[in-house]
């Protein structure tokens, strides 16, 4: 697959199709045939992203290398399932260590966020880590009773079209939803020292994202319509 292919399967990266991806995309041409697999690939963003979020917790003023840091495990994170692809080894196991991978990556930066403003300003920021922690853990496990309901119903509980401002209001979460621009405004907050509007704005779209997940699922299972 070339990289101009590469770029418009990956057209919902509306960012990262002007770097990560096509950089990935010729990094995996490049690969395919080397001893490299995908999971060595995951395993060294994690190595990234740790790597970044230990640097936030011991040096603050480092956020310019962390935000380094950070992009080079998004690009692993591009690169393992093109690796995948090019060399026909994607597995179910490669692509629940991804999953599992970007959660913890995740986390780990957002602690490292945190440990940064606790060292610089207040340790009451913790509060909001924890508010993240609990919002994205309500949010996953919903999502995976979501997809059993799902896989049990006749009736998906996919979004109906709505007009006017509950449209608007539904594009709105599915933007946010994008793990792309997530990616880039933590990056953005790295590079700014932006430690507080970044943990703000994780801490309210999780918890509002499963809040309105919650919502949804509810409606659908008590009859009423999505």
């Amino acid at each position: 697959m070339s990289v101009g292919a590469t770029i418009a399967v990956n057209d919902r990266h509306r960012w990262s199709r002007w770097h990560a991806v096509p950089l990935a995309a010729w990094l995996a041409d490049r690969l395919a045939h080397s001893s490299l697999r995908p999971w060595q690939v995951t395993c060294a963003g994690l190595v990234c992203t740790l790597a970044a979020a230990a640097m936030l917790c011991v040096a603050p003023t480092w956020h310019l290398a962390a935000a380094a840091l950070v992009w080079a495990a998004w690009l692993c994170d591009r690169l393992d399932g093109a690796l995948a692809r090019r060399q026909s080894t994607a597995t179910a196991w490669g692509g629940w260590l991804d999953a599992n991978v970007d959660e913890l990556g995740d986390v780990a930066i957002h602690a490292g966020i945190a440990a940064a403003f606790a060292t610089e300003i207040s340790s009451a920021v913790w509060a909001l880590f924890a508010a993240f922690v609990v919002g994205k853990y309500l949010l996953v496990a919903g999502l995976r009773f979501e997809e059993q309901v799902v896989a049990a119903s006749t009736a998906p509980l996919g979004a109906r079209a709505a007009p006017g401002a509950a449209s608007r209001a539904r594009r709105l979460y599915h933007e946010l939803g994008d793990a792309d621009l997530r990616l880039h405004l933590l990056l953005a907050a790295l590079v700014c020292r932006a430690w507080l509007p970044e943990l703000i704005f994780v801490a309210s779209y999780y918890n509002l994202r499963w809040m309105v997940r919650y919502v949804l699922v509810a409606r659908r299972l008590c009859g009423g319509a999505p």
